[in-house]
């Protein structure tokens, strides 16, 4: 994840890749991710790839990581990519302050 920021790096993204690249695992990497949904708003998207996943041996950090976000849907919503990706386009439509282009 570190090194995808950092590759699309620019200068208003530092402050989130210095506090991911002393997460300890990728359970606190997503509890950092979460705590800053939170506060700020926007969009927590957990994506990678099992070959990753398999070849670095990370299935229980994963586990971990869905416990984590489970117990964050009471107040928080899961939905598909494809969901994301129809909101995405309705906010795009509607433009600035939610008016409809």
């Amino acid at each position: 994840y570190a090194r995808n920021l950092a590759r699309r790096m620019t200068l208003g993204r530092l402050p989130l890749l210095l506090p991911l690249a002393r997460a300890q695992g990728l359970a606190a990497m997503v509890r950092w991710c979460l705590e800053r949904v939170h506060q700020h708003g926007g969009v927590l998207h957990l994506w990678g790839h099992s070959a990753h996943v398999e070849k670095i041996n990370l299935w229980s950090d994963l586990e971990d990581c869905f416990r984590i976000l489970q117990g964050a849907l009471t107040d928080c919503y899961s939905v598909t990519n494809g969901e994301l990706c129809e909101f995405a386009r309705q906010r795009e439509a509607r433009g600035p302050f939610g008016l409809a282009r």
